[in-house]
């Protein structure tokens, strides 16, 4: 299931929401867990990254999160980090970009912050219910809108795109991984 959103307090927001509103016996079933749900915003009141990090989300970039059933996770450290090495290969074979790693969560551009992925495990009571998957690029809002980091967005570097059409681009990606993670 694909959503879209003029705006929203934070697709990772809506996202945990969606999870928690599950009951547990569709979680818990024989039947195939929920792959995917992929969830995208124009803009973000309340964006964030890592720790209390906030992400800037002025129109213009991708803010999207992926809801999944995801039960059996053993870090979210190494989930963050294998959905930011999908998101090398992603940009490499769709748009031949090289882009570098930092950290475990962010992506880089000749030193410059391009995007970043946040990982939240979703808990209710003592239960994991599932994993959302949040994914923010810059892509045609100017990178001077984002004080307190050196930025570049994908406009800048000469990627012709939208936010609409990169996270279709990605769902494959996603979804992919997700199955296979499953």
């Amino acid at each position: 299931m694909v959503m879209e959103f003029p705006t929203l307090t934070s697709t990772n927001d809506y996202c945990k929401n969606l999870l928690l509103s599950l009951p547990s016996f569709i979680i818990h079933s024989s039947l195939p867990p929920l792959s995917l749900v992929a969830i995208r915003a124009d803009t973000q009141k309340k964006g964030r990254g890592q720790g209390t990090n906030k992400w800037i989300s002025k129109k213009g970039g991708l803010y999207c999160s992926f809801a999944t059933t995801i039960t059996r996770l053993e870090s979210t450290a190494s989930l963050t980090s294998s959905i930011a090495d999908l998101l090398l290969r992603f940009f490499n074979e769709q748009y031949s970009l090289r882009l570098a790693k930092k950290g475990i969560n962010d992506l880089f551009f000749a030193g410059k912050k391009l995007g970043g992925v946040l990982i939240e495990r979703i808990i209710r009571g003592n239960e994991l219910v599932g994993v959302v998957i949040g994914i923010g690029i810059n892509i045609l809002n100017p990178s001077e809108s984002f004080p307190d980091y050196s930025s570049i967005t994908l406009k800048e570097i000469g990627i012709q795109t939208t936010p609409r059409k990169l996270f279709y681009n990605l769902i494959p990606y996603i979804h992919e991984f997700v199955c296979e993670y499953l």
